[in-house]
């Protein structure tokens, strides 16, 4: 049985606690709390760097730090020269835009100088075309519109001489022949006359003797046979003596040579 100071002992000895056990059972609680609390915290091993190697960073000395320093050395002497050829690259890009610019420009200033020579020209010789066009046209509307003789109209006085040049229109050529019957010569130049208005329908040939047409004896005497190419008296071509050509071929060349 115990007595009251066993009691008082005991009850002493169950709740006493050294200082080293409540030190001991504190570490030991704080250790099987941290690890329950490193059990429940889940770390990812990707997520954490891994440490940097600072032996990489610290410049080599000896053979390896020679190779490295020469490596290096290449690495940016290749970079510089790549540079240096895309600026090279990009000028003479640059250069050959602006070189074709003005290449082009010269080339068109000289196509247009050259179109503008050939539109001269081509305008000149439409110009040309286009008067001989309209001149070949005026002739054949000329000719449409003029009479056809066919023959030798003869004349038996001045007045009608006089009227077989004013009355005709003006874009007809007249021919007269002033000749003397007596005359071989004369004779000669009527038949020729006679070949040539058939040949020139649009002549009008015309004979008369020189006496009728109150003409100077003198005249009469030395200048037959003649011929008078006239249109509306404004036109005097050109007056022939005969005499000179008493061939008949002779003489047909002749009139030939007025009428042209």
């Amino acid at each position: 049985m115990t007595t009251l100071d066993d009691k008082l002992l005991g009850f002493k000895s169950q709740n006493y606690v050294s200082s080293s056990e409540s030190e001991g059972e504190d570490e030991d609680d704080k250790s099987s709390g941290e690890d329950d609390s490193r059990s429940d915290i889940k770390v990812d091993v990707g997520d954490v760097a891994a440490p940097p190697d600072f032996r990489l960073e610290v410049p080599k000395t000896g053979p390896k730090g020679v190779i490295q320093d020469y490596r290096r050395y290449k690495q940016l002497e290749t970079e510089q020269r790549k540079e240096k050829e895309k600026e090279m690259k990009s000028l003479a890009e640059k250069f050959s835009v602006s070189c074709q610019s003005s290449l082009d420009d010269e080339r068109e200033k000289e196509l247009l100088k050259e179109l503008e020579l050939d539109t001269d020209e081509f305008i000149q010789q439409y110009h040309l075309q286009r008067l001989l066009q309209l001149k070949q046209e005026q002739e054949n509307r000329l000719k449409l519109n003029r009479p056809k003789f066919g023959k030798v109209i003869t004349l038996l006085d001045k007045h009608q001489f006089l009227d077989a040049i004013d009355k005709e229109k003006p874009n007809v050529i007249v021919v007269v022949h002033l000749y003397s019957e007596v005359l071989q010569s004369c004779r000669a130049m009527n038949g020729c006359l006679q070949c040539l208005a058939q040949q020139y329908s649009l002549v009008k040939f015309c004979k008369i003797i020189a006496r009728d047409t109150g003409i100077s004896r003198h005249f009469t005497a030395e200048g037959l046979p003649a011929l008078l190419v006239l249109q509306k008296w404004t036109n005097y071509r050109k007056l022939c003596q005969a005499k000179r050509h008493p061939r008949r071929r002779l003489l047909c060349c002749r009139c030939r040579e007025l009428l042209n």
